[in-house]
C-alpha cells in the first residue's frame, strides 16, 4: 500500500483537493479512486427552477469520474460532456435526480422523518462492530456525506464499497450489507425490504451489486439515493412508498 501512496504523489493530491469542493474523507481508498482527477469548474450558470435559486457548475470530465453531484444546498455540478446533451431526456433524467439531493440538503430533517417510514435511519458514523476492512472500502458519495451510513429497520446495514483494493475506481462498487445481529455480512436484503419485488433489465443486472439486483435500481445502498432514483422517473417504478409523490410535491 506505501507503494501505491508513493505513485500518487503528494502534489497531485493536494491539487486535487484544493480544487474540489466535494472533498472525500481522508481514505486511502477514496485519495487512490480519485488519483487522476482535477474538479476544475470550466463554466457556472444560474438558474431558477420552481422558484428556488440554483447553480449549475460545468466540471471537468475527469471530475467524480464524470458523475453528476451536489456540493450544497443549491449547486448541481455536471461533467461538460453531459451539459452539451441538455436537451436530451438523459439530461433532464439526471437534473431530476439532482435536484432531490438538492431538497435533502435544503430540508435534513424532513427526509429522515420520510425515511423512518421506510424503516429506515441514517447516521454520519459507521455502526459499532462494523469491521474496519469494510469501513475503509466505503465509497465517499458527496450526495450522501451528511449521512453515509444507512440502517434499516435497525439491523441491516448497507454501503457501496470499492470492488479493488488495490485499484479502486468511483465507477466500480459493491453493496455489502452487514447483519448487525448476526454480526456478519450477508447476500441478501430481507423479504420486508419492498424495494426487492421486481427484477432489472439484463443491462441494470450488470450494473447493480448481486445483493440487491433484484431491486431494479441502480444505487440501492442508501435512501437518499433510493429516493432521488424513484423520484427521477416516478412513472416507471415498480414501487414506490405510499405517501412518497405527496411528499415529493410538498418538498419541491
Amino acid at each position: 500500500m506505501l507503494y501505491e501512496l508513493a505513485a500518487i504523489g503528494f502534489l497531485g493530491i493536494v491539487v486535487y483537493l484544493v480544487f474540489n469542493r466535494a472533498t472525500p474523507r481522508s481514505g486511502t481508498f477514496d485519495a487512490l479512486a480519485r488519483r487522476n482527477q482535477f474538479c476544475n469548474v470550466l463554466e457556472t450558470i444560474p438558474y431558477t427552477i420552481s422558484g428556488k435559486e440554483v447553480i449549475f457548475e460545468i466540471m471537468d470530465e475527469s471530475c467524480e469520474s464524470g458523475m453528476p453531484h451536489t456540493t450544497n444546498p443549491t449547486t448541481i455540478r455536471f461533467p461538460h460532456s453531459l451539459w452539451k446533451q441538455r436537451d436530451s431526456d438523459r439530461f433532464k433524467q439526471v437534473l431530476r435526480h439532482e435536484m432531490i439531493h438538492l431538497l435533502q440538503r435544503r430540508s435534513p430533517t424532513a427526509w429522515r422523518v420520510q425515511y423512518k417510514r421506510w424503516g429506515y435511519t441514517i447516521q454520519k458514523d459507521a455502526p459499532a462492530g462494523i469491521p474496519r476492512n469494510i469501513v475503509e472500502r466505503v465509497r465517499y458519495n458527496p450526495d450522501i456525506a451528511d449521512a453515509p451510513w444507512a440502517i434499516f429497520e435497525d439491523r441491516y446495514v448497507t454501503v457501496a464499497c470499492y470492488k479493488s483494493v488495490t485499484n479502486p475506481q468511483l465507477r466500480e462498487t459493491e453493496i455489502v450489507i452487514w447483519d448487525l445481529e448476526l454480526g456478519k455480512q450477508i447476500e441478501k436484503m430481507p423479504e420486508s425490504w419492498p424495494w426487492g419485488q421486481s427484477s432489472p433489465s439484463a443491462q441494470q443486472r450488470e450494473k447493480v451489486a448481486p445483493a440487491v439486483k433484484k431491486s431494479g435500481l441502480h444505487q440501492a445502498e442508501h435512501p437518499h439515493e433510493l429516493s432521488a432514483e424513484m423520484g427521477a422517473d416516478l412513472s416507471n417504478q415498480s414501487y414506490v412508498p405510499e405517501g412518497f409523490r405527496e411528499f415529493l410535491k410538498m418538498q419541491s
